[in-house]
C-alpha cells in the first residue's frame, strides 16, 4: 500500500514486480494496460518501501481482490472504515479501496504541478491526457479553496487591524465627492 500510495502504482503492477526491476531509485513498471513497460523514478517514501518489499522477497502474482480485503480488515481495524466513506455517481457507498492509493497519488502530483497535466500524465502512466485530467480536475478544486482561504485569512487579517476594506473604500468615496463638491 505504501508503494501504491508513493508510486501511483495499480495493484497488478506492484505484482508484476521482479527481482533486479528496482535499482535503488527507479523501478521498472509492467504496464496492465498494453502490456508496455516503463521506468519510473520513485519518491525516497517509495523507494524505502520498494527495499523492504524486496528484502522481503514477496514477488509474484497479486490477486487483486486478496489486497482488496486485506486494506478492508487494515481499515476497520484502524477505525477507518466507516470514516473514509465516499459515494459514488450512483448514490452506493463504498469503504477504502487500494485505487484510493493510486488516486491520492494522482491528486498530490496535480496539486504540485498545477499548471503541468502532462506531469500526471506521466507519473501515472496514462495514455490520453483525458485520464490525467480528472485529477487536475480535484487538484484544481483543492487550490481554488486554498486561494478562498488564503483570501478569507487575509481579509480577516486586515479586519483585525483596522478597518476594513468597505470602510476604506467608503471613505474614498466621500473623499472623492467632496473634492468634486468644492
Amino acid at each position: 500500500l505504501t508503494i501504491m500510495a508513493w508510486a501511483g502504482l495499480r495493484p497488478c503492477e506492484i505484482g508484476w514486480i521482479e527481482p533486479g526491476d528496482f535499482n535503488g531509485v527507479t523501478l521498472l513498471v509492467r504496464s496492465a494496460k498494453g502490456g508496455e513497460t516503463t521506468e519510473v523514478e520513485l519518491l525516497p517514501q517509495a523507494q524505502e518501501a520498494l527495499r523492504a518489499f524486496v528484502a522481503a522477497g514477496r514477488f509474484g502474482p497479486v490477486d487483486p481482490s486478496i489486497a482488496a480485503k486485506a486494506l478492508k480488515r487494515a481499515a476497520r481495524a484502524a477505525g477507518l472504515d466507516q470514516a473514509h466513506q465516499r459515494q459514488d455517481a450512483l448514490g452506493r457507498w463504498h469503504g477504502i479501496h487500494p485505487y484510493d492509493f493510486r488516486h491520492s497519488f494522482g491528486t498530490l502530483v496535480a496539486q504540485m504541478n498545477p499548471d503541468n497535466p502532462i506531469a500526471v500524465m506521466g507519473q501515472l502512466r496514462h495514455k490520453s491526457l483525458a485520464m490525467s485530467q480528472r485529477y487536475t480536475g480535484a487538484a484544481a478544486r483543492a487550490n481554488n479553496r486554498k486561494a478562498l482561504d488564503r483570501v478569507q485569512a487575509g481579509v480577516t487579517a486586515a479586519h483585525e487591524a483596522g478597518p476594513s476594506f468597505a470602510a476604506i473604500c467608503a471613505r474614498r468615496r466621500q473623499a472623492t465627492i467632496a473634492r468634486r463638491l468644492l
